[in-house]
């Protein structure tokens, strides 16, 4: 596959130098590319004077940088560098106009600067504000819409991929898109007209743009912001309208730092770039010099580039220190009382080091009222032949001194590599702990959760056995009451049986006295045969009312005729039982009661 240029890495934070500098300068919140792609990216940027540009039908567009300090410029014309993109800004567009006519008549007759900052921060939010949406969810919203907006503008210029694209920030603002480096550039504008028109006091006005560093030193983005600072008092402010801040760093720089939006590197770092763009830096340090006796400059390997400082006495020393602090200097310090000595190291103090050196070197020979001043680097006797000798021997004890201090920071080296080590070990100990102790957590935390599992699954398991058992309990008292109402039943039938037998033993016992009542003058042996109309006419006889001699005793069984003792047995076997409890009844005193196998229970 041809390869057409450079693969753009999205959503990766990272550095290029800005044409104008050759110090990288850290990217905007979205998405960045190294320096080869920014330079192809944007091979129309040149050079003009002190600016970098970018000329648009016949007009050069300055490009936004640090350096520019929008109140004493007098260019409207401005153009953000984006990795992919040119964002174009012109200070007579008509919303700024209208913007800028707003912010003016909102700060008539303050003179607080934090309040005048914060009105400048609202205005400018207010061309992002959306109906029916919060600041906060515009806010969230704002990075995908940008690069949405962008991609858009690149397809309707038929712009290739590797190819930069133009955009005007007006039709940012119509689209309500405007992300933090195009809220800061706004906002640089803005203040600096104010500082012209006097509703702020004279002062510097620069876009800073900063990676975002945690305490660990770990890159987590970069954003955009305005800085502001009062030439009277030298007070640096942060105007952030994105994140709706505004601050005095002397005042505040404790709260700034423990913002969990910046870090104190980012704001250290912010502070010293600051102090040296508006020359807080050269101004403060050459103040020191009436306080200093010696300066000596060496380069000393391994340790670098070294500038010793000799105070003149104690109080000087005291002095010297807290100066070096408040101007942002890392410093240490060796010997003792009454020889102290300062160290500043080129290693510790990159961005302000040579800024030192300059401040120096262009001191006037009238303010700078050291006794002795050596620089090691420098050749010393070309002004000066006659005390060759003297410089020689001050140059010597400048190099013994650096020497000293050599040995010095190398056995400070050493001990502090022992005590990193020892760091790095006792760290190294520290997370094996703790990655046991979050691995013992864990096992137990799954322990619990297969503990609780096995519980539901058991409680589970007894309630349908419960569940079961009680459907089984139902069926069973449903079984038990239905064989109670069959056994009743059976019972109530067993029951009206037995009236039934009584009823037809009371009824035989009547046909016996009704048959004894009756005269008789055949015997079982005078009548062996007895035809069936005998039988039926003494049945029909049987069956009629019993005379007034019913009232006697029954006659006995033995006492009937042969026919009639058929009958009787005949009755008798064919009638049920009655109970084995139930004594016979008064009409039957001869039957027996007899037990039967078959007959059910209860």
């Amino acid at each position: 596959m041809k390869n057409d240029g450079p693969k753009i890495i999205m959503r990766e934070a990272s550095i290029f130098v800005r044409p104008d500098s050759d110090r990288p300068t850290p990217l905007l919140l979205r998405d960045r590319t190294t320096v080869l792609q920014q330079r192809v990216i944007h091979p129309d940027i040149v050079k003009l004077g002190d600016y970098s540009v970018v000329m648009k039908n016949g007009t050069p567009w300055v490009c936004m940088s640090s350096i520019i300090d929008f109140a004493s410029t007098t260019n409207n014309n401005w153009v953000l560098i984006d990795p992919q993109a040119k964002v174009f800004f012109s200070e007579s567009d008509e919303f700024f106009k209208k913007l800028l006519t707003k912010t003016i008549s909102d700060c008539a007759g303050k003179t607080k600067t934090a309040e005048i900052l914060a009105i400048v921060n609202e205005n400018v939010n207010q061309l992002t504000d959306m109906p029916n949406m919060s600041r906060r969810q515009v806010e969230l919203s704002l990075d995908n819409r940008d690069d949405l907006f962008e991609l858009e503008q690149r397809k309707k210029q038929g712009k290739g991929t590797y190819e930069s694209v133009n955009i005007d920030l007006a039709d940012n603002v119509n689209e309500k898109i405007l992300v933090c480096r195009q809220k800061s550039m706004i906002v640089a504008a803005i203040l600096g007209n104010l500082v012209r028109s006097g509703i702020l006091p004279d002062g510097q006005v620069r876009m800073y743009q900063s990676h975002l560093v945690t305490n660990s030193k770990e890159k987590r983005g970069a954003h955009a912001w305005t800085l502001f600072r009062d030439n009277a008092d030298h007070q640096l402010w942060i105007c952030d309208p994105r994140w709706e801040k505004v601050y005095n760093v002397k005042d505040e720089r404790k709260l700034i730092a423990d913002d969990r939006l910046y870090g104190e590197h980012a704001i250290h770092d912010m502070i010293i770039r600051a102090n040296i763009l508006d020359n807080i830096v050269t101004n403060d340090f050459s103040k020191t010099f009436s306080h200093i006796s010696e300066i000596a400059i060496a380069d000393v390997k391994p340790i670098g580039k070294v500038m010793v400082l000799t105070p003149k006495d104690f109080v000087d020393y005291v002095f010297l220190c807290n100066e070096l602090k408040n101007i942002n200097i890392q410093f240490e310090t060796t010997g003792e009382h009454p020889n102290h000595y300062i160290s500043i190291k080129e290693s510790d103090n990159t961005l302000i080091y040579n800024a030192l050196i300059s401040a120096f070197n262009n001191a006037d020979p009238k303010e700078l009222k050291t006794t002795r001043h050596q620089s090691v680097l420098a050749d010393t006797s070309s002004s000066q032949a006659a005390s060759s000798q003297t410089a020689e021997m001050r140059r010597k004890e400048a190099e013994a001194l650096a020497s000293q201090e050599a040995e010095r920071i190398r056995q400070e080296a050493e001990i502090r590599v022992r005590e990193e080590q020892q760091r790095i070990r006792k760290e190294a100990q520290q997370r094996a702990e703790r990655e046991a102790l979050r691995i013992r957590a864990e096992a137990e935390e799954r322990a619990k959760q297969e503990a609780a599992r096995i519980k539901a699954e058991n409680e589970r398991l007894v309630q349908e056995s419960m569940q079961i058992l009680s459907q089984l309990a139902t069926d069973v008292r449903n079984e038990a009451e239905r064989l109670r109402i069959d056994s009743e039943k059976q019972a109530a039938s067993l029951a009206q049986e037995r009236l039934e037998a009584e009823e037809h033993s009371r009824q035989a016992a009547e046909a016996l006295e009704r048959q004894k009542a009756q005269p008789s003058t055949l015997t079982a042996e005078s009548q062996p045969k007895t035809d069936i109309r005998s039988s039926t006419r003494k049945k029909s006889e049987s069956n009629q009312p019993a005379s007034s001699s019913t009232t006697e005793s029954p006659a006995s069984p033995h006492k009937l005729s042969t026919q009639g003792k058929r009958d009787y047995l005949i009755r008798m076997k064919n009638m049920p039982f009655p109970d084995e409890n139930t004594s016979p009844g008064p009409s039957s005193p001869h039957l027996r009661t007899r037990h039967r196998k078959d007959r059910p229970k209860g």
